[in-house]
């Protein structure tokens, strides 16, 4: 993917930092380059780093005169005044600023959008990352991931992606000044790692989640992490630090560890039965004992996405302790499902006994 940018539990994952590869070979990233000039620099073939750092093969003193003569890179002056990007005329969305039979192309190596002719290729279609200081390829409205054009979107909601997919955000997909806009790509089961067309991801990948208070992100993403339910993750955290199928969770004491997903059952003393989850995609294996707990219980998000309703975390209670009587005191070894009530406890907060612990599916 584009050195993007995925939200987490509580971590942020950019790719070009994770598992396998450093960047996403073909694409670019601004830099500064010699005399100051602003360049960008685009990703090595093997996905292993950037090359050298290009400004069109001029540079100057640094005078901004109101021309362009490093041929698409705004001039920078030598000084401490803040670097920015020279004025883009189009809109990459609504196409706005171009005319009849031109549309609006992302220039990677500036970084800078510009109104180009030609129709371009079919979203969908196969395609290949510009080279050089050639414009995007694909149709108005499109971008080059992952060897396909895929539909240009809003992060925030945006109608534009198929019932099957979901907006996904990328660091500068379009330019530094529209972090707004990412790219539609099909969206994917957390618990059977299928696509919504049914299909499994591509080769060394897996369908990851990223959670933020406001929106979800479940789609297939670079998996070369073997960390499997309960092992420890070290170092920095993200979101594809454990192998498909898992999810970071942290334990009793705080340490981030590998949590298998699973399908979750209310589970209660009037149901005790599902506690594991339900199979053939259940707590077993290394997960085996813990009780599959709906994920809205685990994520900071209320309500939580639909797609969530059915989706749970393997929970291992192990030397986690529980405020069972809301003193604000933990003084209870946290509880299986099974050995909850399905009715208001002594609380007297109204919400059942086994929905407060992720045992029943969200509230309402």
């Amino acid at each position: 993917m584009t050195k993007s940018l995925w939200v987490g539990i509580g971590v942020v994952c950019v790719l070009a930092g994770c598992e396998s590869q450093v960047c996403t070979p073909g694409t670019s990233v601004a830099c500064v380059g010699a005399g100051g000039c602003a360049g960008g620099q685009v990703c090595l073939a093997d996905g292993t780093g950037y090359g050298a750092c290009d400004c069109g093969g001029m540079t100057d003193a640094g005078t901004d005169t109101g021309t362009d003569p490093d041929g698409g890179v705004t001039d920078v002056p030598m000084t401490d005044a803040p670097m920015t990007d020279a004025p883009v005329a189009c809109d990459p969305i609504t196409q706005a600023g171009c005319a009849s039979g031109e549309r609006c192309a992302y220039v990677p190596s500036t970084m800078m959008r510009e109104c180009v002719a030609g129709a371009g290729i079919a979203v969908g279609a196969a395609c290949e990352p510009p080279a050089d200081r050639a414009a995007e390829a694909c149709a108005a409205g499109a971008r080059c991931i992952d060897g396909r054009c895929a539909t240009l979107c809003l992060v925030a909601g945006d109608s534009r992606c198929a019932s099957t997919e979901a907006c996904v955000a990328y660091v500068e997909i379009v330019g530094a000044d529209r972090d707004d806009v990412g790219a539609c790509q099909l969206s994917c089961d957390l618990v059977t790692q299928l696509r919504g067309d049914g299909t499994s991801c591509p080769a060394r990948q897996a369908c990851y989640g990223g959670f933020r208070p406001d929106t979800t992100t479940l789609v297939c993403g670079p998996s070369t992490a073997t960390r499997m339910h309960g092992d420890e993750v070290t170092g920095t955290v993200y979101t594809n630090s454990c192998a498909a199928g898992h999810m970071v969770l942290n334990d009793a004491s705080g340490t981030p560890r590998c949590a298998a997903f699973c399908r979750p059952a209310e589970t209660s003393t009037a149901s005790p039965s599902m506690a594991s989850g339900v199979a053939p995609y259940g707590c077993t294996g290394a997960a085996a004992g813990n009780d599959c707990v709906y994920l809205w219980s685990r994520i900071a998000m209320s309500p939580p996405d639909a797609r969530l309703a059915d989706v749970g975390v393997c929970f291992d209670r192990t030397g986690r302790m529980l405020d069972d009587d809301g003193d604000g005191t933990p003084e209870t070894p946290w509880p299986s499902c099974a050995t909850r009530s399905n009715v208001d406890g002594p609380d007297a907060d109204d919400i059942p006994e086994h929905t407060e612990l992720g045992c029943a599916p969200f509230p309402g």
